[in-house]
Order: C-alpha cells, then sequence, then structure tokens
C-alpha cells in the first residue's frame, strides 16, 4: 500500500468529497462512485475484485491489505464521524465505482420489481433477500430511494455490490409474466412456476395502477390479526421465499 496523506480538517477535500457521497444520490450519479463504510464491507468489496478509489481511516484502524493505488488518507476519527452515517462509527470509510449492470436481463429466472419503495433500508433488505434467495436481479422503479446511499448499503449488508440491481422504466420492462402482490388477489400459494418478475409497491401507496394492470396474477399474504399490511421488505421476503421453491 501507499503511504497515507495526513487529513486534519474537515474541510479537507476528500473529506468533503466522500460527506457529498454520503447525503446526495446524484452526486453518486454524476461521479460514479458511492460511499461505503467499515471493514467487513471493505473486504466483501476486495473479495469480489471491486477495487476502493479511496479510503478515509481514523488512526489506530487496522486496514486489510489493498490495492497499491488506493488513495489512502488517515485522519482523527471525529473527522470520520463527521461523514458516518452511523452513530458508532467503525473508523474506515472507502470510495468505490457505482455497480453497473451490463447485459440482457436473464428471461429464465424470477426477479423481484419494487415499484416507488422510498425507504432505503427497506430497498437494502430487499436486495439482501434477493441474493439469498437466488433470484435473478432486484429491479426498481417509479423513483425508489438509491440502493447505493448509505442506509440502503448498510441495510443490504453487502449484497448490493454483489447482486444486479436494475433501475427500470415500469412502461418498458422485459417481456417476463408480472405478478404482483396484491391483498385482493388470490393466495399466495398459488404463485405460478416459471420465470417471471414479482412486483412489491410502496406499503402506502402500492403499486401504480397503470402497472398493476399489466400484472397478469395478483397474490395476497394471508394474514391473521388486526395488521392491515406488512411492511414492504418483510411482505417481499415471504414473496421471495415461497418463489424459490
Amino acid at each position: 500500500m501507499s503511504d497515507p496523506s495526513r487529513v486534519t480538517s474537515r474541510q479537507n477535500a476528500i473529506v468533503k468529497h466522500m460527506a457529498l457521497l454520503g447525503r446526495d444520490a446524484r452526486a453518486r450519479r454524476e461521479t460514479g462512485e458511492i460511499l461505503c463504510e467499515g471493514e467487513k464491507l471493505l473486504l466483501d468489496a476486495l473479495s469480489r475484485g471491486v477495487a476502493p478509489i479511496a479510503v478515509l481511516y481514523a488512526k489506530g484502524a487496522a486496514l486489510p491489505a489493498l490495492p497499491p493505488d488506493t488513495r489512502l488518507f488517515e485522519t482523527d476519527a471525529d473527522v470520520v464521524k463527521s461523514v458516518s452515517s452511523q452513530k458508532t462509527p467503525q473508523g474506515i470509510l472507502f470510495t468505490v465505482p457505482r455497480p453497473q449492470v451490463t447485459g440482457a436481463v436473464d428471461l429464465s429466472a424470477k426477479h423481484i420489481l419494487l415499484d416507488r419503495v422510498q425507504d432505503p433500508g427497506n430497498v437494502g433488505a430487499v436486495i439482501r433477500t434477493a441474493e439469498a434467495f437466488g433470484l435473478g436481479s432486484v429491479m426498481l422503479a417509479g423513483g425508489c430511494a438509491d440502493p447505493f446511499g448509505p442506509k440502503a448499503l448498510r441495510a443490504a449488508m453487502g449484497a448490493a455490490l454483489r447482486h444486479p440491481i436494475r433501475e427500470v422504466n415500469a412502461d418498458n420492462l422485459p417481456p417476463l409474466a408480472l405478478v404482483a402482490l396484491d391483498a385482493r388477489g388470490e393466495d399466495i400459494k398459488e404463485f405460478p412456476p416459471g420465470p417471471c418478475i414479482a412486483v412489491i409497491g410502496s406499503e402506502g401507496a402500492g403499486i401504480q395502477p397503470s402497472l398493476l394492470a399489466r400484472c397478469t396474477r395478483r397474490l395476497r399474504i394471508p394474514m391473521k390479526g388486526g395488521a392491515e399490511s406488512l411492511n414492504a421488505a418483510v411482505a417481499a421476503g415471504i414473496f421471495m421465499w415461497v418463489m424459490s421453491r
């Protein structure tokens, strides 16, 4: 590894750059970089062949072996805390290229589509679960939360760097059957076999009507008690478990 540069001010360019990436989805898109945090996620990125662009770490933090061209910046814990989105920072912040999915959608697989799910924790949890159940990809439509923001990345537990994520236009989807989660639908036990796109709407607004109208099947999750609905990530997890059987 190269020798680190010493950073003492929160006004330092790399500190301001990382802080911007942490709070601004537009900056992440325009720069093609995302901000990640923690040794575990750094090790995960390295194991996937994702080389960090820059690493900002608190003095005394243990760093793994890094590519020789990684830009290293050593600082104090309070500077790291000023950038971190966590109450108890882990002492390591780093940037990597924003993941890009290339190639056509696998038409032999099952996929999950989130429509207007704006809670980043839910988006991240769905990505993590989709990877666990071996789904083809996670599709995001209708202004979902940025899957590469700090809260979504934390909820995804590294899956956002590994699993295919596609931001899609709901009016121009791959030629696969659309299956909606809908409280008025059939029992989820009737989930159809074969390739499809399962559509989950936000807990409050549901699936946008134009998209729901194109779904060939509508399925519900039977519930007991007084609950009217499930958290989007929980509902999606049940859907994905049924899909993977």
